[in-house]
């Protein structure tokens, strides 16, 4: 790979790690940066061995910790944590192309039944924030809209199923049992429906299958999160723009378009920002997605080293990373 960055490639074994050694050439080598010599990326899939690896110093940094363990592990002392940044929304994708959610009405129904404190509590154990749209309450695209702040509420669900003609509601959500805080998150929404009537079952997939179903549009409903950075526009034009191939919802609308691109391109921040609220409050409406929570992003790494701090674009920056002796 060619790159002007501080570390070089030297390794890649598939499935194990990924070895960067110190760049000589780098244009900050005369500053003493980066401070690493070398640095080792291991995937770990199993959260009981990453875990161990950090306690034990194999490992001086780890991305994610079984959550459960969090406040264990807050009083650890060869074991500290950034601060954790709520950057990562999760949200139920809806399959807008075909029944029984290319009905408004129904999506609006799930909507009305979701209780995002109890999500919170039980599939984070309080390491996320409640969300309604892709950005948290710090960011300055932040609007606060929720057209649902009186839910949940089950009768109002009952009563839009009805008026859909979709009473006795059933359909499948698309699970990855390598995601925890998916599966969790799903456990805990079949249960909210079911108070509606809704009968949603759990099936699990391969991580690999999982995604192909999202992006041919063969799932009916799913969790998943998304980096949503500094400028949420990115976020909402990349998922719910009608001709991107990303957008996974199947929804579209030359209304919703328009206000998509208005977002993107207008350039005077009052006018943007004006035009962000058109597009949530769209959203909301037309729930092609429900937002539930913000994970929050945090590092954790032995004691003595400094300089890792998350970043909202989840970028990994190590040129300022050191280990104390």
């Amino acid at each position: 790979p060619v790159g002007t960055g501080p570390f070089k490639f030297v390794e890649w074994v598939k499935d194990d790690h990924i070895t960067l050694a110190k760049w000589e050439n780098y244009h900050k080598a005369s500053a003493g940066l980066p401070y690493l010599d070398e640095v080792i990326f291991r995937a770990i899939s199993d959260d009981t061995v990453r875990l161990t690896g950090l306690q034990t110093n194999e490992l001086q940094w780890a991305m994610q910790v079984p959550l459960q363990k969090v406040e264990e592990l807050k009083n650890e002392s060869d074991i500290k944590v950034t601060v954790g940044k709520p950057y990562l929304p999760d949200m139920i994708y809806l399959n807008a192309s075909k029944p029984p959610f290319d009905n408004k009405l129904v999506r609006q129904a799930l909507a009305w039944c979701v209780n995002r404190e109890e999500i919170v509590k039980v599939a984070f154990f309080g390491q996320a924030e409640e969300a309604t749209e892709a950005v948290y309450s710090g960011n300055p695209y932040y609007t606060g809209l929720n057209a649902y702040a009186d839910g949940p509420d089950y009768d109002k669900a009952k009563a839009l199923l009805a008026e859909a003609g979709m009473e006795g509601l059933e359909f499948q959500f698309d699970g990855q049992p390598q995601v925890p805080t998916q599966m969790k998150t799903a456990q805990v929404l079949q249960q909210q429906f079911q108070r509606a009537g809704i009968n949603m079952t759990i099936q699990n997939y391969e991580s690999g299958e999982w995604i192909s179903r999202l992006f041919a549009k063969e799932y009916q409903a799913t969790v998943s999160y998304w980096s949503a950075t500094l400028d949420p526009s990115h976020f909402y034009l990349t998922n719910l723009l009608s001709t991107s191939g990303w957008n996974s919802t199947g929804y579209g609308t030359p209304e919703m378009d328009a206000a998509l691109q208005a977002f993107a391109q207008e350039t005077e921040f009052e006018a943007r920002k004006a035009a962000g609220e058109q597009v949530v409050a769209m959203v909301q409406d037309e729930v092609p997605m429900i937002f539930l929570d913000n994970q929050l992003q945090q590092y954790w790494v032995r004691a003595n080293v400094f300089g890792m701090e998350p970043l909202p674009t989840m970028e990994i920056r190590m040129e300022p990373v050191y280990i104390a002796e």
